[in-house]
């Protein structure tokens, strides 16, 4: 009897042990964290309601908040707990919080598959617009097309997202202007985070995915800076899309066309540096990561393409992926990029994350170069969700017509 109270006690301890790893990148501040550790806030604004240092370290938020607490869990499920009894008050709460950042994690968090997507390049290569217009293309015509959503998790997205992407661009008609340097205030802006989910099929509920988009600056890549909030989000990315800029490519100067390519092949070099310090990744493996390298503002280089293509086309999924338009266009957009001096782009990509997890386009966000006072008079996206798109096919979100064709 004793033997086998020892044995229980024994397999207790390990099941907690097994449960302590399970493990999770916040989508906020990109610290990996133990789900059997998080903590709770209260759900009483009046409950000990105070400025949290941790919250203004972070994110320089004083706003009053309520009591955050650890519950004493003693079950080798506590990674699965979403619910507690506050500790001061007593009061039931459902808002769990990361134990690095303090910021409220997702209700479903942990249930459903985080997914990280790194936007990066160099500085005026179109990051902002890009965001900007992605997540207005996401909601309205790919999420009608796919069957599914894309929501703000929380009020600071949506209004963040309101005021500095949506409006000056949709309503104002203004060229965004330039994301500041991450070393003033800039580093403590919070990302773009939101909910992927597909639509139930079958009695089966969709897949739901946390997404979070990190508007970072070009030269802040600059360093080999492995401890940095910018370094860990692109470290622990799914997905990358490395944008090159296309402008300097008008010059007719070729040392000035080889700008943006060297640019670019330098700031992959860096983010595979980070992958494999941060990851510890030995350089005979392939990186755990999907890259879409991406020309911006495509549309400038009409001229440079044959007739034949269909860049310059929106290409109609209707609920998959259309993998022959990608691999039609990526080839061009690949070709483009060797003619252009950039070879040394297209083979390390090619080497250190894979054959098949490299994809090569070509996008435009606003459609069309804006006017001398920088007006944007009409706004028409060209392809610019199709990195995206295939980044979420490499995870198994998105169907592909290459998937039907070998079923």
């Amino acid at each position: 009897m004793v033997f086998a109270r020892q044995l229980l006690n024994r397999l207790i301890k390990l099941l907690k042990r097994l449960a302590s790893l399970k493990r999770t990148v916040c989508p906020y501040c990109f610290e990996t964290i133990s789900l059997s550790d998080t903590a709770f806030r209260c759900s009483r604004d009046d409950c000990g309601s105070a400025e949290d240092p941790v919250l203004i370290k972070h994110w320089n938020d004083k706003t009053p908040v309520s009591t955050y607490f650890k519950p004493e869990r003693r079950n080798f499920l506590a990674w699965r707990q979403t619910k507690a009894n506050c500790t001061n008050c007593g009061t039931p709460t459902t808002k769990r919080i990361c134990q690095n950042c303090h910021k409220e994690l997702p209700h479903s968090f942990g249930f459903e598959q985080p997914l990280m997507i790194a936007v990066v390049g160099e500085q005026n290569s179109g990051k902002s617009h890009m965001i900007a217009v992605l997540i207005d293309e996401l909601k309205r015509r790919c999420g009608d097309a796919f069957d599914f959503s894309l929501m703000p998790l929380n009020d600071a997205t949506a209004s963040r997202y309101k005021r500095d992407f949506y409006e000056p661009l949709f309503n104002d008609g203004k060229v965004l202007s330039k994301t500041d340097s991450a070393k003033s205030d800039w580093t403590r802006a919070e990302p773009l985070v939101y909910r992927l989910q597909f639509k139930a099929r079958g009695g089966q509920r969709g897949a739901v995915a946390t997404i979070s988009f990190f508007d970072a600056p070009g030269e802040d890549l600059q360093a080999d800076d492995v401890v940095s909030r910018l370094s860990k989000y692109v470290y622990h990315s799914d997905g990358l899309i490395l944008l090159v800029d296309t402008e300097s490519f008008l010059e007719k100067q070729a040392r000035v066309q080889r700008k943006s390519t060297t640019q670019a092949a330098d700031i992959l070099a860096r983010i595979i540096r980070l992958y494999e310090r941060g990851r510890q990744i030995p350089a005979t493996k392939t990186l755990p990561a999907s890259l879409a390298i991406t020309l911006s503002k495509v549309d400038l280089l009409k001229s440079q393409f044959p007739a034949s293509t269909q860049l310059w086309e929106n290409p109609n999924h209707r609920g998959m992926f259309d993998y022959a338009d990608f691999s039609l266009t990526s080839a061009e957009i690949e070709s483009k990029l060797h003619e252009l001096g950039a070879p040394d782009l297209c083979n390390l990509a090619r080497q250190r994350f894979g054959e098949d997890d490299v994809g090569f386009f070509g996008m435009s966000a606003i459609g069309h170069k804006p006017t001398n006072d920088n007006s944007v008079n009409n706004i028409d996206p060209l392809r610019v969700a199709e990195p995206i798109l295939w980044l979420l096919s490499r995870q198994g979100m998105v169907p592909t017509t290459e998937m039907k064709e070998r079923a």
